[in-house]
């Protein structure tokens, strides 16, 4: 949460599948996955480089870019 990225961005980079109210440390984590934790911190790292340099937009943004709304409703 303090890197303002989805936790399911950071699942994804670690091979993991999103587990919700997840506790585990990263130290449970990297010894559960085999890894190290500075293996894991290094992935993370990426994924959060990667995450910060081209954000999924917002729905405000989506409609500011002129992206056209699904419609509602049957033709």
């Amino acid at each position: 949460h303090g890197y303002h990225v989805p936790a399911s961005t950071l699942y994804q980079a670690l091979g993991l599948q999103p587990v919700r109210r997840d506790q585990r440390v990263l130290t449970t984590i990297a010894s559960q996955q085999g890894r190290t934790v500075a293996a894991e911190v290094v992935v993370l790292h990426k994924a959060i480089t990667q995450f910060r340099a081209s954000p999924p937009p917002t729905p405000d943004q989506r409609r500011s870019t002129g992206t056209p709304a699904l419609p509602t409703g049957t033709p």
